[in-house]
């Protein structure tokens, strides 16, 4: 894709400081590419299944319409729960992983084999054993969200700022705009 053009450029980086007693830690966080969540990360990681079991009122087994037993989705489940635990902390690796990859005094020693679940479980052993905190682990995933979310924000008003300057010219004043605020601000 490119625009007017040219080709987008770098994405965006910050640098973020840990301070800690035994000195401060500075890191080097990206935005992260568009449908990484969405998309990479749920193929590289994908969601647990919840096992179905037959649903059940006063009792009995429920049946439809053409008396059929009528399956529901054990949500309550402990080991789907477990698992979508388990899988919610890999991709919440997996999504600093990606966004510490601007900084070049950022090194892993686990290396990919395929297996993207393997790997993403050594980076988060290696994470441990360096001895970064849950804190400094939700501050980043922040960091990186706000990153990668306020340059959409960036643009959503750049887009209304042309539209305003294109059709009204073409219309003479007569476009109005609704402008919706992103989620979560």
């Amino acid at each position: 894709m490119k625009i007017a053009g040219k080709t987008l450029g770098k994405k965006s980086t910050k640098v973020i400081t840990f301070e800690r007693p035994d000195g401060n830690i500075s890191l080097t966080i990206q935005a992260l590419p568009l449908g990484f969540l969405e998309g990479t990360c749920l193929e590289r990681i994908p969601l647990p299944v919840a096992p179905r079991n037959y649903a059940l009122k006063n009792g009995k087994v429920l049946r439809d319409e053409a008396g059929r037993p009528v399956l529901a989705e054990a949500v309550e489940d402990p080991t789907f729960r477990t698992a979508t635990r388990k899988v919610a902390v890999l991709q919440g690796v997996a999504f600093i992983h990606e966004g510490l990859k601007a900084d070049p005094s950022v090194t892993w020693e686990t290396v990919l084999n395929g297996n993207w679940e393997t790997f993403y479980k050594g980076i988060y052993e290696e994470m441990i054993a360096s001895g970064m905190t849950s804190g400094e682990m939700l501050q980043l995933s922040e960091e990186i969200t706000s990153l990668s979310t306020s340059k959409q924000v960036d643009m959503e008003a750049a887009r209304e700022s042309f539209l305003h300057e294109e059709l009204g010219q073409a219309s003479a004043g007569k476009f109005q705009s609704t402008q919706v605020a992103p989620s979560g601000t």
